[in-house]
């Protein structure tokens, strides 16, 4: 194993990590599979992913879409990560600042919350897109792609009892929080980063990607701005939890109001969640929520630019 990773250069570090991450989802592709055919009926796995589903094809979703997340996600990074660095040096040498503060928890919630109007502003103006008539057949293609991921999110979050619970936030929040921040933020940020020689087009970069990769075009938009949020806040604090905590309490919040609402403990719909916010409230959530930003960089535990090896000034 390499234990200095300054000896690779950024182009180098990346064609790495796309190959080790090729590998990875063939791996866990074929694993994913042959678990679905030893514990699952072959018409549970032959059933699509079209709603309506039954209990059986919902566990055998939740698994597929565990092993994924760990298969795409997170085993790619550690292995990365340990090739790179080694096991001992890779948390140090490889990714900024893993130490968790308890001001965390307040500055993400705080964040999320200032943030929130501008996001849903823009929900609402990415789901609203219409293309020109010639490309009406890509439009239909593009939302019935949506609505079929809907309905497997749909699914992964039916149910009312408290292993549902549990399983609707390992599953949409925990390994979706951890994963796709350990590879966007924690990884491909900053190989973007040094490639380009600067920071804010990694952060930019890695944005885009993570938003493009959802393969959700109307809510592309949004998404990428949560991407640039997770992004500078990284930046700004030097740690990865604070986008890690932003990325579990956004998606979280959705498990539990919807756990909630099956409980009959509140009675929202659709309709509903999609809260109204008055100009002001967006124009001012957005400037407190950047002011808050820059506000941590002067009581981050240590900058970003000396927190690690993988230099990105």
């Amino acid at each position: 194993m390499f234990q200095d990773q300054r000896i690779f250069k950024p182009g180098s570090q990346m064609l790495m990590f796309i190959i080790i991450w090729l590998i990875s989802a063939i791996a866990f592709t074929g694993l994913s599979l042959l678990l679905g055919m030893i514990f699952f009926d072959h018409e549970v796995l032959t059933a699509g992913t079209q709603p309506p589903f039954g209990q059986e094809q919902i566990r055998w979703l939740r698994l597929l879409q565990g092993l994924n997340q760990f298969g795409l996600l997170i085993f790619p990074v550690l292995l990365f990560g340990v090739l790179v660095a080694g096991w001992n040096g890779m948390p140090r040498q490889v990714w900024p600042g893993l130490r968790l503060k308890g001001s965390y928890l307040l500055y993400s919630i705080a964040l999320l919350l200032l943030f929130m109007p501008l996001i849903n502003l823009l929900i609402e103006w990415n789901e609203g897109i219409s293309l020109p008539a010639w490309l009406q057949g890509m439009e239909t293609w593009m939302r019935a792609r949506e609505a079929a991921a809907k309905g497997i999110s749909d699914a992964f979050l039916q149910g009312s009892g408290y292993p549902d619970l549990v399983w609707s936030l390992l599953i949409v929040a925990v390994l979706p929080s951890l994963g796709e921040e350990l590879l966007f933020r924690g990884t491909l940020q900053p190989l973007f980063s040094r490639w380009t020689g600067s920071k804010h087009a990694g952060v930019w970069l890695s944005a885009i990607l993570f938003s493009a990769i959802h393969m959700q075009f109307f809510g592309f938009v949004p998404r990428l701005l949560l991407g640039v949020i997770f992004g500078y806040a990284l930046l700004r604090s030097g740690s990865l939890w604070l986008p890690v905590l932003l990325h579990f309490w956004n998606n979280g919040t959705i498990v539990v109001v919807t756990w909630l609402n099956a409980r009959g403990l509140i009675h929202l719909d659709e309709a509903e969640l999609s809260v109204f916010h008055p100009l002001w409230a967006i124009i001012l959530g957005g400037a407190l929520g950047l002011w808050l930003l820059f506000f941590m960089k002067e009581t981050a535990h240590k900058p970003l630019e000396s927190s690690s090896k993988l230099d990105i000034s």
